[in-house]
């Protein structure tokens, strides 16, 4: 309004000038504002950041000390910790249960070693060995290496496990949530919805490469399997 009746009036005082210094003013205090703010996001984004690199060398440190004593943990307590290990790797799962018994549609009872919760309810399994330094893979066939007899038989075994909880889901179902009120003490709806398996054994230690790029073509060709995975050896 100023600059358009000045060419009409004389003003004693520069209001256009006083207009921008109240602009400058308040945009250079939402700049500080917004600065300051981003500021402190970028401490609590440093923390957090830092707080993960502590995480990934606790779980080095954590693995590769029961990589070297591996004859000081019985089978379900190495079970028991590298679960406690999957659930800081994979945050889609909150908790687990051990030693988890169902009964087939006949009538068999079937006993598995970890059952993994995720955040929903829903469920998958893992199976867990003791690292050999070797066991993972059998000799060769036409220049291929084979899957061990105890890879095989695992597979297998997680298959089966997964075939059954799919037939018995609600029975199964309701026996979970009962194990996690009585162990957990939490109240948790669970769903059984075409569980996937991971597998986790042996170890790369004594491995060449032509055995590690069959072992991944190996991995890869089992639907209901998320994952085999062999330990890393770390010197």
């Amino acid at each position: 309004m100023s600059s358009i009746i000045q060419d009409y009036f004389s003003q004693p005082k520069d209001y256009i000038d006083a207009y921008n210094k109240y602009i400058n003013k308040k945009q250079n205090k939402k700049f500080e504002n917004t600065k300051r703010k981003e500021s402190k996001e970028e401490e609590i984004e440093a923390s957090i950041y830092k707080s993960e690199i502590d995480k990934y060398n606790f779980l080095k440190l954590k693995l590769k000390d029961m990589l070297k004593n591996t004859l000081e943990y019985s089978e379900q307590e190495w079970q028991i910790e590298i679960s406690k290990i999957v659930l800081l790797l994979f945050p889609k799962y909150f908790l687990f249960i051990d030693k988890l018994s169902i009964e087939t549609n006949e009538g068999k009872r079937k006993e598995l070693d970890i059952v993994l919760i995720d955040t929903t309810g829903n469920i998958d399994i893992i199976e867990i060995k003791k690292p050999q330094d070797s066991g993972i893979l059998s000799g060769k066939y036409r220049n291929n290496y084979k899957p061990s007899s105890q890879l095989s038989g695992t597979i297998i075994q997680t298959e089966k496990y997964i075939y059954h909880l799919n037939t018995t889901a609600k029975k199964s179902e309701e026996k979970i949530k009962k194990k996690i009120l009585e162990t957990k003490n939490l109240d948790l709806e669970i769903h059984i919805r075409n569980p996937k398996g991971i597998i986790i054994m042996g170890r790369t230690k004594g491995l060449e490469r032509e055995q590690l790029r069959d072992f991944e073509i190996i991995k890869r060709q089992y639907n209901n399997i998320i994952d085999i995975m062999m330990l890393v050896y770390i010197l």
